[in-house]
């Protein structure tokens, strides 16, 4: 009698061989996916040419083969799910490599092939890639580095995934603050191929506090995301940091340059930005954030470079990777500054993100080893997007890996492009609410949408309750996250010139959150909201909203929030 498995494979095969596609979209045939399967396939098809030709018709039959029998149980089928993770692989070798000098080498399309048949390099580089990513430049990366370094490449996969997931986008003009003009940072010219061999060098040498081999790719996208020069790197790593929290002590050790603050020069003077310059003439806080920062990543510890408003305006503090995995977000957060959270780049994709959304990432999108359910779907989805499959996979993700933002955004992004009805739209925001109530950022996100769904649907009593829930749920810790709530309906009021309402609105705004005035409430709604009525003649609004500065505020003399509130006053008064 065959074993069970065999049956499922025959049966499957034979659902692959008659799929009952039309002529004109064709599948290709497939059948059983074992190790057999793979290295025929592979012999079969050498070149890229084919490739394309059946990445195609291998998404057809697999797609026929999920619409028959459902998703659930292709998810679960060893053989399926085999050969959908062969056309994921496939999918994403670029177009292009003719016009490549990597892939016009018979060895690096040979290096391709073999890592796809490494389940360890393939399924990580899969499970890290996310929709904002370049997927066939980063697997150029990856095979470059594997070309490159092929008796390292499996030991340290996540070190040359995250060059890859990182590097396959130029980093942004405005990293890395915008305290400094870019072109006086000291950017090195060598891409990641030597940036890889660097920290090999560095890890043999013994210069490195942790063995990125031992580390995940999510955390060693922190590691690589530096485009300095190596001297830059180098001189940093004469510093004595022999564990993660010396960094913590290394921030004061950085010259605080008051005379820049009181002369109200917050940009970097000097013609050049290197870490010797900041080391030795010292800098204000961000330039603190940045020479820890950069020096715990040539160290080897995977650190971020945040920025917050507190009383006294802009700080820069730091984050970094613990002993044990944890991440420590507030060297030099200064708590009596009432800093609420820090935005920081996210190196994968080059947007901003908070603190929170951070631990939303590290708690779900780690890549561990284990290739989840929640990670195969979404090579699935990959897969269809734009097609009829597409929502039914991102929703199965979300809920197979209901902590990662990352399904939940892709659903998110699809409602809104499909112009999904409101109450399908309202029931998702409220799972998204439920799910991330003990993350405040998350929570907030989704509440946001909730209340402008509510008055989409004429439901404005309900909105407006929960819009006050929200405010006054936000009014201490998270003040930051109330005071956007209370932000919206001024601003969406003005740009409709309710003036009225967008005046009653800015007052129950700042009854709320006078108590904590300070960076947050000057420049996300004061500021603003007195622009933009000196913009529109209405200066009497404009000098009522001033009154509170003088009134409420505290700033620390000689900051940046002293100075543009004294700014803003001199306006509105002329």
């Amino acid at each position: 009698m065959k074993r069970s498995g065999d049956l499922v494979g025959l049966l499957l095969a034979a659902v692959f061989a008659s799929t009952g596609i039309s002529e004109d979209q064709k599948g290709a045939k497939l059948g059983v996916w074992n190790q057999q399967a793979e290295s025929e396939w592979w012999a079969k098809n050498t070149e890229p040419q084919q490739w394309f030709d059946l990445v195609d018709g291998m998404s057809i039959t697999l797609r026929e083969a999920h619409v028959r029998h459902g998703l659930g149980r292709m998810m679960n089928n060893p053989h399926w799910l085999g050969w959908m993770l062969h056309t994921r692989w496939l999918s994403l070798f670029p177009k292009d490599w003719q016009e490549q000098d990597l892939f016009e080498s018979k060895q690096a399309r040979d290096i391709f092939v073999k890592l796809g048949r490494t389940p360890k390099i393939r399924d990580a580089f899969l499970a890290a890639l996310v929709p904002e990513d370049d997927g066939p430049k980063a697997v150029t990366i990856l095979t470059g580095i594997a070309k490159a370094h092929p008796d390292k490449i499996v030991e340290f996969a996540n070190l040359a995934i995250a060059y890859a997931v990182v590097f396959d986008q130029p980093v942004p003009d405005k990293w890395p603050h915008p305290f400094v003009d870019g072109k006086k940072v000291p950017v090195g010219n060598t891409g990641p191929v030597a940036r890889f061999a660097f920290y090999l060098a560095a890890q043999e040498a013994g210069a490195l506090v942790f063995d990125p081999a031992k580390l995940g790719v999510q955390d060693l996208t922190f590691l690589v995301d530096s485009p300095l020069a190596f001297t830059e790197f180098q001189y940093a790593q004469q510093i004595n940091i022999r564990s993660p929290g010396q960094l913590a002590q290394l921030y004061p050790r950085v010259p605080y340059n008051t005379a820049r603050i009181s002369g109200k020069e917050y940009m970097w003077p000097d013609p050049t930005y290197r870490l010797f310059d900041i080391g030795t003439k010292g800098g204000i806080c961000m330039d603190q954030a940045y020479f820890v920062a950069q020096t715990g990543k040539a160290k080897g510890i995977p650190t971020l470079l945040f920025t917050g408003q507190g009383l006294s305006g802009d700080h820069g503090w730091v984050g970094y990777l613990g002993r044990g995995g944890r991440w420590e977000m507030e060297v030099a957060k200064y708590g009596s500054q009432e800093y609420p959270i820090g935005q920081a780049f996210d190196p994968q994709t080059w947007q901003r993100i908070t603190e929170s959304e951070l631990q939303a990432l590290q708690s779900g999108a780690e890549f561990d080893g284990n290739f989840g359910l929640g990670q195969k779907l979404l090579q699935w989805a990959a897969l269809n997007r734009g097609g009829e499959l597409y929502h039914e996979i991102i929703r199965a993700a979300r809920i197979a890996m209901s902590s990662d933002p990352r399904p939940w955004q892709l659903e998110a992004d699809w409602l809104e492009e499909s112009a999904a009805d409101p109450k399908q739209r309202l029931k998702f925001w409220e799972e998204w609410t439920r799910n991330y109530s003990r993350n405040p950022d998350m929570e907030v996100k989704g509440q946001i949408q909730l209340i402008a769904l509510l008055e989409e649907m004429d439901r404005e009593s309900e909105a407006e309750r929960l819009r006050k829930s929200v405010m006054s749920g936000n009014r201490s810790k998270r003040f930051d996250l109330g005071i956007a709530i209370a932000a919206d309906p001024v601003f969406r009021k003005l740009r409709l010139r309710d003036f009225e309402g967008a005046e009653e609105a800015f007052e129950r705004g700042m009854r709320k959150f006078r108590s904590k005035a300070g960076g947050h409430l000057f420049y996300n709604l004061i500021q603003p909201y007195a622009l933009t009525c000196l913009q529109e003649g209405k200066v009497d609004m404009a000098k009522d909203a001033v009154t509170y500065l003088q009134r409420d505020f505290q700033a620390q003399s000689g900051t940046m929030l002293d100075q543009d509130m004294a700014a803003l006053i001199e306006r509105v008064g002329r």
